[in-house]
């Protein structure tokens, strides 16, 4: 996989500071679905390909590489992909929730792919 990795916490920090309603599970969950579902876009126009309206997003690199790091990861011959999840160091009960966020961003990609490509 060549794509520079993003971590949870690098993603949490962007989104906190852009004052956006996701979270960086729901929103990798997201962009991973959609993907999984056909969806075509690219770094640059994935968060308008999924409806999101994170305007301020448009400009900062942690965005162009989250699509970059899940696009590598899925067509990784090794089977590379990782859920962006909150790590070890974190309570429990929060990982789990992030964990419930991240699929539902994903059936929400799914669905935003359309039905018709599957």
């Amino acid at each position: 996989m060549s794509a520079v990795p993003i971590s949870y916490r690098e993603l949490s920090a962007t989104l906190g500071r852009l004052q956006v309603g996701i979270n960086a599970s729901d929103l990798h969950g997201s962009l991973t679905g959609y993907l999984c579902a056909g969806g075509t876009t690219t770094a640059e126009e994935w968060i308008d390909a999924l409806g999101f309206d994170l305007d301020a997003a448009r400009d900062d690199e942690v965005f162009a590489q989250l699509y970059r790091l899940c696009r590598g990861q899925l067509d990784d011959a090794e089977l590379g992909f990782e859920p962006l999840l909150p790590g070890d160091e974190v309570a429990l009960a929060t990982r789990a929730e992030a964990l419930v966020d991240w699929c539902r961003g994903f059936l929400g990609g799914v669905g935003l792919a359309g039905s018709g490509r599957l």
